[in-house]
């Protein structure tokens, strides 16, 4: 099931009966310009005509939210990507799939996290209940996604003591996209560009689309492994397939991430926890149905095709929780200023009770300032006294030397007066 990604073109008209004078075809400028900003797919169209086809969607001003991988790559399934991570899935459900290189030296899971993957798969398959989303999977997320909030640690109610952030997604991090901010800092805690959230790693247009109340609070923060688990439960049962089955255990995982070697991990990783670890069944399970409110449900273009088959749909039921963002980070780059008092009327500016002294004038370059010398650093000796200055010599006038003839000089070349009588 692929995605397209087509574009229709308008502007070829049929020119035919022209000698009537009549054109049967509308002609679209190829001025056309469309614009998608990622995460929130806003597009817009501006063309040579004052009329708008019925044929193209208006722009809405309600933001459509995309599910998006922690990296912000558009999560599509393809059949390429199932049949290259089909043998995984059918290891990781026979349970003789190759453990990863180092499972041995791996940490425990966390209790409290695993408790919240056990309480989230019971949850999942009252609300999901032909999805059989099982624990080990989400633990294969969870491991993949952050070590199980390693760095952190978790509260009574399961959330992060310290808040857990991705990368920023500016695009300059080698295999990152670009995702331009989505929840105005909200969630994240960046009023700029958008960063995975939590242990599970969650971008904040996903969370908004699958945002689920894991331990009945009524609220579904992205920080606590009870709301992010249920929230991954609810993302990979998302397209309807069977969990229980090799293809739509590859096609459920595509629903979290676009990379086939993550989907792998997650399978080799989950499947090393099944063979090892055994939990206890969930004590209490919280009240189902409860999806985040006010956001876009409709399923992607990749999903439509499970919708028409009749398979399940992650349908809103029940009661919606509130998306909190936990303590309000402030937005960064967003300085607020503070207010001038008013002025009171008719009042002046008194002068200073001293005369102020001007300052000297800065150097234009600040490498031809004056720099004190350092202070003198303690137990240093002294330098030694400068020897006295030797007395001068006395001053003897140079002696007069004898005043010079004033006889004139002939050179030697010439010749005196008497030996030009023989020249003609």
């Amino acid at each position: 099931m692929q995605e397209s990604d087509e574009v229709t073109r308008l502007g070829e008209s049929d020119t035919s009966n022209r000698r009537g004078g009549r054109r049967k075809a509308l002609a679209i400028g190829a001025s056309a310009i469309a614009v998608v900003v990622t995460g929130g797919l806003v597009a817009a169209a501006f063309a040579d005509r004052t009329e708008t086809p019925r044929s193209m969607p208006r722009a809405s001003s309600t933001p459509h939210y995309v599910a998006l991988s922690s990296y912000g790559h558009p999560l599509s399934i393809t059949d390429s990507k199932v049949k290259q991570t089909l043998k995984d899935a059918q290891g990781a459900l026979a349970g003789n799939i190759t453990a990863p290189q180092n499972a041995n030296n791996s940490g425990p899971i966390p209790p409290r996290a695993l408790a919240a993957y056990r309480r989230a798969e019971a949850a999942a398959n009252t609300e999901f209940p032909r999805c059989h989303a099982a624990w080990w999977m989400l633990a294969g997320i969870g491991k993949i996604a952050s070590d199980h909030g390693a760095g952190t640690t978790y509260d009574a109610a399961g959330t992060t003591v310290a808040q857990i952030r991705g990368v920023r997604l500016d695009g300059r991090s080698i295999g990152t996209a670009l995702v331009l901010d989505t929840d105005s800092g909200k969630l994240d805690g960046d009023g700029n560009y958008d960063r995975p959230m939590g242990p599970l790693q969650f971008l904040p247009g996903s969370w908004y689309l699958d945002a689920h109340d894991g331990n009945a609070d009524g609220t579904a923060n992205p920080d606590n492994i009870d709301d992010a688990a249920f929230t991954a439960a609810a993302a990979i049962c998302r397209g309807g397939d069977d969990l229980n089955n090799a293809e739509g255990l590859a096609r459920g995982l595509y629903h979290y991430t676009n990379d086939p070697a993550t989907v792998g991990a997650i399978l080799s990783w989950g499947n090393h926890y099944k063979n090892t670890l055994h939990p206890d069944p969930a004590t209490s399970v919280p009240s189902t149905g409860t999806r985040a409110p006010n956001v876009s449900t409709s399923p992607r273009p990749s999903d439509n095709d499970n919708t028409s088959s009749g398979k399940e749909t992650n349908k809103p039921k029940g009661k919606r929780p509130d998306i909190i963002a936990p303590n309000e980070p402030p937005v960064p780059g967003r300085p607020t200023r503070r207010p001038t008092p008013p002025r009171p009327e008719g009042s002046r500016p008194k002068p200073p009770s001293s005369p102020q002294t001007p300052r000297p004038p800065r150097d234009k370059t600040p490498d031809d300032r004056w720099t004190p010398p350092p202070p003198p650093r303690d137990n240093v000796p002294p330098a030694p006294p400068l020897p006295p200055a030797e007395d001068d010599p006395p001053y003897n006038p140079p002696e007069a030397s004898p005043p010079r003839s004033k006889t004139p000089v002939v050179p030697a070349n010439s010749q005196s007066p008497g030996n030009l009588s023989g020249q003609i």
